[in-house]
């Protein structure tokens, strides 16, 4: 798969509500031990199980998407994308990913960056 499926996918299981799937598309896209760090959990997520946890409870809070706002740029084993909340044209909040790649083309951490934060 090429580094902007493992991306997509990614993306995927963001918005995926069954937590099977989610489960699935997770692990085509991020390692079992993957890093996830975000400024509004307070432990970063240090496993596959902790990050769709991550997901289910922000499913479970807000009815926002995940939708890509650039097309990843990528160099070496490192990428950066700008993203956003929506939830059919309302904007929660716009952000940045800055992730890496393993050596099997899976994300093994990502940084989660708020730009802007623009409530509910």
């Amino acid at each position: 798969m090429k580094k902007e499926e493992i991306i997509d996918q990614y993306i995927q299981a963001w918005n995926e509500k069954s937590q099977t799937k989610r489960l699935e598309q997770l692990a085509l896209s991020f390692t079992e031990n993957g890093i996830y760090l975000d400024p509004h959990i307070p432990k970063p997520v240090s496993n596959i199980n902790e990050m769709e946890g991550i997901i289910s409870t922000f499913q479970s809070r807000l009815p926002h998407k995940l939708v890509k706002n650039s097309e990843p740029e990528f160099h070496n084993s490192v990428f950066r994308m700008q993203w956003k909340m929506d939830n059919n044209g309302s904007v929660l909040s716009y952000g940045t990913f800055v992730g890496e790649f393993d050596e099997d083309d899976k994300i093994c951490r990502v940084f989660c960056f708020i730009d802007e934060f623009l409530g509910r």
